[in-house]
């Protein structure tokens, strides 16, 4: 029995990429390739649907507010260093915590590459949490459905 046959069972997707999504880079690579030995096609699915942090920095800053606003500072300010070119969409959400002080944490806070990992597999455990709340709507591969808001 290989090691994909629990996860082609119903949720076995969802949980394979929750484990990929939380653990370390080197874990997820080898993990990875473990699964294009096994089953190429799935691998390919996998990879459609997995969230990284790369993907979701991406994403419109609309979509990220809903995430950024349920993250601890520290998390959000460690994905700026890591991540410098996010500021703009990262911060856009935290508009309540003044642009100074925010300024102090960034440059007060020191930011190893193990706690900015850290900080990435938290920030997407906190994309599937909203996404699985129904607060960001996704497609089959794990895209986000931007709907236009109403203005009132």
């Amino acid at each position: 029995m290989g090691m994909l046959a629990r996860f082609k069972k119903p949720g076995g997707m969802d949980a394979l990429l929750a484990l990929l999504e939380t653990c370390g880079a080197k874990k997820r690579e080898a993990l990875m390739k473990n699964i294009e030995a096994e089953d190429k096609n799935y691998a390919e699915q996998v990879k459609a649907k997995l969230l990284t942090i790369e993907r979701v920095l991406a994403w419109d800053p609309m979509v990220l507010a809903e995430v950024v606003s349920k993250c601890q500072e520290t998390y959000l300010v460690l994905l700026i260093k890591g991540y410098p070119n996010a500021y703009a969409s990262l911060t856009f959400a935290m508009k309540e915590l003044p642009k100074k002080n925010l300024t102090l944490l960034i440059e007060g806070l020191p930011a190893k590459p193990e706690e900015v990992e850290v900080a990435c597999n938290k920030f997407i455990e906190k994309v599937r949490e909203t996404i699985k709340e129904g607060s960001i709507k996704v497609d089959e591969q794990n895209n986000p459905i931007v709907s236009a808001k109403k203005a009132g």
